[in-house]
This record gives C-alpha cells, sequence and structure tokens, in this order.
C-alpha cells in the first residue's frame, strides 16, 4: 500500500480520463492498464473498475464493445489472478478483498462519511462536488468514480484519515478547477473579484485547519498516553500484540512499532492463519532485530487473550510490567553466543 504512488497513478489517470470524456477513448486496453496501474499501486484502486469500464464502452453517444475488450478482460483477470496467487499467505492479499465485501454488508459506518471524506478533504469534498455536478458531461463519470468509494471505504475498519479516498482526490480538484472556472467567467468585474477574494479566504482558512488537523493527529490522538511511554520504554522497535484494530492503528500510526490486533485479525478471514504459533513468529522476529515484545493491558484481560498469554509465557517466561500499567513486556529469549 502505497499511497504517494498511487495518488500520482490517480492523477494520470484522471488526466487521461478527461481527455477521453471530450473526444473518446478509443478502445479497451488503454483503460485496462490504467486499472492495472492504480490497483498496482493500492488494492482501493479496483473502485476504478466501473468508470473505467463505462469509458472504454462508450463511443461517442453510444455504447457498444470497445477494440481489443478480449485481450484486455484477459489481461485484467491473469493480473489479478498472479496478485491473489503472490498474496496468499498475506493479509492483505485476499484479506483485503473479504474486507470489503464483509465490512460494506455487515459492518457499515456511516460515520467514516465524514471522518474519512468529508472531514480531511474539505474543500476538495465540498467545491469538488459543486464543480463536477455543475458540468454535465462529467456527471456520469463523477458518479461511477465516487460512489465505489463511499459505498466500500465507510465498511473498513480502520482510520485513515482519508487515505483511502487518494484515489478520488486527482478528481475532486479538477472539480474545483471547474466551479473556479464557472465562477470567474462572469463578464462583472465587481462579482470576479468578490470569488477571487472568497476563493483566498477559503485557501487561508483551509491551510490553518489542516495545521490544526495535523497537531491533533500528532499528539491527540486516541491511545497517546500509552503509546508514547511504550514507544520511549521499547526504542520504538519491536512488535505489540494488541486486542482491538484502534490499538494496532495507535501503534502503527504513532510508532515505528509494528502492531497485531487479535479480534480484527481474527475477524476476516483469520489472517491468513493468525495463531499462538504466528504471533510467537512475530516477537521472535522482534527480538532477533533487537526489537522489544510487548502485550497490552486490553489483552491480557480479555477472554481470547488469556490463553495467548499463557502460551507466550510459557514459550518466553513471565511477563514484566511496562513503565505504564496499559501494556506488560515479553522478555527476550536468552541466546547463546
Amino acid at each position: 500500500e502505497l499511497h504517494a504512488p498511487h495518488l500520482a497513478a490517480a492523477a494520470a489517470v484522471t488526466w487521461w480520463c478527461a481527455r477521453a470524456l471530450r473526444g473518446g477513448s478509443g478502445g479497451a486496453l488503454v483503460p485496462a492498464v490504467m486499472f492495472l496501474t492504480l490497483f498496482a499501486t493500492h488494492a482501493g484502486g479496483a473502485l476504478w473498475l466501473p468508470a473505467l469500464s463505462a469509458l472504454a464502452l462508450r463511443s461517442g453517444t453510444r455504447w457498444r464493445l470497445p477494440r481489443d475488450a478480449w485481450l484486455a478482460l484477459a489481461l485484467g483477470l491473469l493480473a489479478l489472478w498472479g496478485w491473489f496467487v503472490l498474496t496468499r499467505g498475506l493479509p492483505s492479499g485476499r484479506l483485503f478483498a473479504s474486507q470489503a465485501l464483509v465490512g460494506t454488508l455487515l459492518d457499515w459506518r456511516p460515520a467514516a462519511l465524514w471522518t474519512e471524506f468529508a472531514e480531511p478533504a474539505a474543500l476538495l469534498a465540498s467545491v469538488g462536488l459543486i464543480g463536477l455536478c455543475a458540468c454535465a458531461p462529467a456527471r456520469w463519470f463523477t458518479a461511477l468514480v465516487l460512489l465505489p468509494y463511499l459505498i466500500v471505504v465507510p465498511g473498513f475498519g480502520y482510520e485513515e484519515r482519508g487515505a483511502y479516498f487518494s484515489g478520488a482526490w486527482p478528481l475532486l480538484a479538477c472539480g474545483v478547477a471547474l466551479a473556479l472556472e464557472r465562477a470567474l467567467a462572469t463578464e462583472r468585474p465587481l462579482l470576479r473579484g468578490v470569488t477571487q477574494f472568497i476563493a483566498i479566504l477559503a485557501l487561508i482558512a483551509q491551510a490553518r485547519y489542516a495545521r490544526a488537523y495535523v497537531a491533533d493527529w500528532e499528539h491527540a490522538f486516541r491511545g497517546r498516553e500509552w503509546v508514547e511511554p511504550l514507544r520511549r520504554e521499547s526504542g520504538n522497535r519491536g512488535c505489540v500484540i494488541v486486542l482491538e484494530a484502534w490499538e494496532r492503528e495507535a501503534v502503527r500510526k504513532h510508532s515505528r512499532l509494528d502492531a497485531i490486533a487479535l479480534r480484527d485479525e481474527g475477524r476476516f478471514a483469520q489472517a491468513a492463519g493468525l495463531s499462538v504459533d504466528m504471533l510467537s513468529g512475530m516477537l521472535d522476529l522482534a527480538f532477533r532485530a533487537g526489537g522489544t515484545g510487548a502485550l497490552t493491558a486490553s489483552v491480557i484481560a480479555s477472554p481470547e487473550g488469556a490463553a495467548v498469554v499463557a502460551e507466550l509465557q510459557g514459550r518466553f517466561g513471565p511477563l514484566r510490567a511496562g513503565s505504564s500499567g496499559a501494556y506488560w513486556l515479553v522478555p527476550a529469549p536468552q541466546r547463546g553466543p
């Protein structure tokens, strides 16, 4: 998952789609390559499939099977097959697809439309939608891009601060440009001046809000009271076993420690076989790299964590209390010379 390269790929695809909307795509092979580029940089790029497929099928005012359609389909299926084979033993493979399906059907969170879309994007989400809705040729395409994101992303249990929507941000940036272009197209100088003034004020407000947003992310995050002491005590190296997904995200996003969540990983596809052996192996890898192993107090107090703690203590020895009561340290095994 490489959000920055994914954003660059999404920007290139958006540019190509803008040209294709005006002059026709000319076939299915290029949209297929575009789709695979988006998918290769982040699995969330699959959400562009409806829009790219429709663009390939659209020819002027008619819909027809495009040139190279079967070759594009074969290329796409081969790439997806390869992806699932290569990621067979990794949580980022089949687990991602199962989370998208199960989360959308069973654990859809309407609040994520605010926390993952409207709040992080701010001007992009608001002004961008206005501009795209005001531009008739782009409406259907915009819907085919954004609706999959708005339906699927709230089904994930992660707080990504809008990162899973990054593939749609370049499209919304085009919407901002369209909105400004239309607002500044008036022949009334006063109205143009007012528009420019409001745009400048909006950018200043966005910048101030973004600064506060980042500051809160760095210093007011949930779990800070134990993540920061653990980061210092562990030397910012090692692996932490936690109970809930939010604890894992707090550790991963605010330290260089790795983390495994018992409940989240066990919920979807068993996280490619989550077991005491896997947890022990992760801790052993951390120790070999000179890091620290730890368990949060929530794991120790949970029913599913009791068996895990007993097994790990049998392998590594009694746990040692950390500087914060919210976590316990796993003793590193004594190794020979």
